[in-house]
């Protein structure tokens, strides 16, 4: 079973609660925090099968096509960095520059900077190399 707070307007929550047994407490509580907002208890079907993503064809298919480049470009702009403040994080005297071109793809990412990109973005190092 799921809660679900529906807001009318996009600048208010959005919020979801899943488990077997919400208690009607809850519920109560949400629609006191938000009298303006729509508040569901939505049945989880049996059509709402998880499932790996990484099993599935798009996946595949994505993974394939994602270079080291694309990957640093990726995770840089999901944690919302500048390159300017990826090389301060990565450190040693890295320019905004190297990044640029481990980006773009014209300089190659060093196992070196690929082991300090991993434990920035709490990745695998493979991903840079």
């Amino acid at each position: 079973m799921s809660v679900v707070v529906k807001a009318r307007h996009t600048d208010r929550v959005k919020l979801r609660i899943s488990g077997r047994r919400i208690p009607s407490q809850l519920v109560r509580e949400l629609g006191k925090i938000y009298p303006h907002d729509r508040i569901e208890r939505v049945e989880d079907g049996d059509d709402d099968e998880l499932i790996d993503i990484a099993s599935t064809a798009w996946y595949r298919e994505m993974e394939k096509s994602m270079t080291p480049a694309k990957a640093l470009r990726l995770y840089r702009k999901n944690r919302g960095l500048t390159q300017e403040a990826l090389a301060k994080l990565i450190g040693g005297g890295t320019r905004l520059q190297h990044v640029s071109n481990m980006e773009n793809g014209s300089r190659a990412i060093s196992l070196n900077t690929a082991r300090k990109l991993a434990r920035i973005f709490g990745c695998p190092v493979a991903r840079f190399v």
